[in-house]
This record gives structure tokens, sequence and C-alpha cells, in this order.
């Protein structure tokens, strides 16, 4: 087995949104998509071309969350206009709402169900 290797050329071309980002910036992006997804011989995903898949989808996720700013974390749940008065959920990062937060998490969430589900015998 091996390990994926980022190539923001790659990802860049695959999700065109994230071109202005810098190289270094996602590749810590996905440093910490790594720490979602086993990125090494033992990852539950052995299928290299989904592994790389599913990194990726994290990958933007950070991307896409960072993007939206460090002040807040979670989404609006409650605002106000006088006296400026707002409400925020809180998620767990990792949890199924913290990767609900955008398209790309909750395209990961759900395509990573198999490996997130038991069978008992």
């Amino acid at each position: 087995m091996s390990v994926v290797a980022f190539v923001s050329a790659d990802f860049k071309a695959q999700y065109p949104e994230f071109a202005a980002v810098s190289d270094p910036a996602l590749t810590g992006y996905f440093s910490r998509a790594c720490n979602f997804l086993n990125n090494t011989d033992f990852s539950i995903v052995e299928n290299i071309a989904e592994r790389t898949t599913l990194l990726y989808l994290a990958t933007a996720h950070i991307a896409a969350l960072t993007a939206r700013g460090s002040l807040v974390v979670g989404n609006v749940t409650a605002g106000a206009k006088g006296s400026v008065n707002s409400s925020f959920s809180s998620f767990q990062p990792g949890s199924g709402q913290w990767w609900e937060q955008t398209q790309y998490g909750a395209e990961f969430w759900f395509a990573t169900i198999e490996y997130r589900s038991f069978l008992y015998v």
C-alpha cells in the first residue's frame, strides 16, 4: 500500500474555487485532513484513489471553513439588528454537524459512512 501525496495543482484543478489559496496553506489544510483520515499504510481506506478523493474533500472542507474566518465557529442560529445580537452553534471537529457545514464536508461524511459503521456478528 502507499500514502496519498498532496499535489496542489491537482487539487486546484479539481477545486478551482481554491485557486487563489497559496500552496503552503493548502498543504497545511491537507495535513490537517490527515488527522481525520489516516494516510498511512494502516488506513482503513485501502484504495489509494478513494483515499485521495476523501482527503481532497476533507482538505476542501477545511479550506472552506478557514475562508469563512477564524472569529466564529459553527453556523448562525439567531440574529438581531438593534444593538447587534447573534448566536452561533458550536460543533465538535470531526462530528457530523461539523462536516455538514460545507458541501465538501457533507460529501466526505456521506462517503465515509461505510467506515464509520460497525457490523456485529
